[in-house]
């Protein structure tokens, strides 16, 4: 069996872990107790009234600034609406062959110039007025203008 001196060694190791353990558990409850007071004493801390109305004024000033950008940009698109995206979808098609999903691929999805409602209303649009239509003769249903070019000699 265990002799009483193996067992007394035993309890002292034991002993001194205790008394180890217990020392960096109190280490540990006054380091929470001082980041408890830091925390507390930065959320009593008061912000200067200056900067905080130099902040708002700041803030206050980029949102007017977008604010007049974004109403620049809407009189852009306003100007370039209709007539301009109409215009554009059939000078792609006079330039080259395209099929009506990559005209839409190229006027809605990257160049962004109209929904693709939009387009298809504009598409009937010029179907209507006899301005576009679709190539039948070939197996890809490719679109052909029919506008006519006006030609001015000076």
């Amino acid at each position: 069996m265990l002799n009483e001196e193996t067992i007394a060694a035993s309890f002292s190791n034991v002993k001194k872990d205790m008394s180890y353990h217990m020392q960096l558990i109190e280490e540990l409850r006054k380091e929470n107790i001082i980041l408890r007071q830091k925390i507390e004493s930065k959320k009593t801390e008061s912000i200067d009234p200056e900067i905080l109305r130099d902040m708002v004024k700041k803030i206050v000033g980029d949102k007017k600034e977008s604010k007049s950008q974004s109403h620049e940009i809407t009189i852009k698109i306003d100007k370039h609406s209709r007539k301009a995206i109409k215009d554009e979808m059939l000078l792609i098609v006079e330039k080259r062959q395209v099929t009506l999903s990559e005209l839409k691929e190229m006027v809605v999805d990257i160049n962004r110039y109209c929904s693709k409602a939009t387009f298809y209303r504009y598409y009937d649009e010029l179907r209507l007025d006899n301005l576009l239509e679709e190539d039948n003769e070939s197996r890809q249903k490719f679109l052909k203008s029919k506008r006519k070019i006006e030609v001015s000699y000076l």
